[in-house]
């Protein structure tokens, strides 16, 4: 380019610019983590299982009140530590923990595919050691499978212990007072924990439902 044409482009520019016709390119803000969180989840349920958007949506719940309002670009790895740290403060188990900052990671993941975001802070955060020769799913249609076999009495205990993972003295310790349906939490009183501290579960939208009406028959 000539230094004659550079000169002609300047001069548009400028006085475009004075008759308010030329704008700068502005930077695309960086979106709030509750709008692209229900973007995520609307594309995680048309892309997976039912089973497994449920517990992304658990996760969710989990995150929404610390990272709520926050703009992507303003969670960094410290802020996630803090979120770490205050969960585990309450008395979430690790592993519960690891599975809502898996999901912050893969929200981060897809963020960035959507051009959302520039990068992913979970990353540079360490998740809390897991036994994973114990940790076993089961898959949907073994879950399917077992609930068949159930009788009337047994399928509520089973789909409690699937849904919160608790042990059986856990389970066998559960009273209606233990079960927070406005916050959608199971609670374990201290005694009956492995780790002798009471701790909390979110409930599922099945757990839910499926406490809710069996508290319906015992009305009865």
């Amino acid at each position: 380019m000539s230094r004659t044409v550079a000169k002609e482009i300047l001069a548009k520019k400028k006085a475009e610019a004075v008759e308010g016709r030329y704008e700068l390119p502005s930077k695309k803000p960086s979106p709030f983590f509750e709008g692209m969180a229900a973007e995520y989840l609307q594309y995680y349920r048309a892309n997976r299982r039912p089973r497994s958007a449920e517990r992304h949506e658990m996760a969710y719940r989990a995150l929404k009140p610390f990272f709520g309002g926050k703009r992507l670009a303003d969670i960094t790895p410290l802020l996630i530590e803090r979120y770490k740290r205050l969960r585990k403060e309450k008395g979430r188990s690790e592993v519960t923990i690891n599975r809502e900052l898996a999901f912050l990671k893969h929200l981060f993941t897809q963020a960035i595919a959507w051009g959302k975001a520039t990068e992913n802070p979970v990353k540079q955060v360490h998740l809390f050691r897991e036994d994973n020769a114990r940790t076993r799913f089961l898959t949907e249609e073994e879950e399917a499978c077992l609930l068949t076999y159930c009788n009337v009495q047994l399928k509520p205990l089973v789909i409690t212990a699937l849904h919160t993972g608790f042990r059986k003295s856990e389970l066998l310790s559960l009273k209606w007072e233990s079960i927070d349906f406005r916050h959608h939490l199971v609670k374990v009183e201290a005694a009956y924990t492995k780790t002798h501290e009471a701790r909390s579960v979110p409930m599922s939208e099945t757990l839910t439902a499926t406490l809710n009406h069996l508290k319906i028959l015992a009305t009865f």
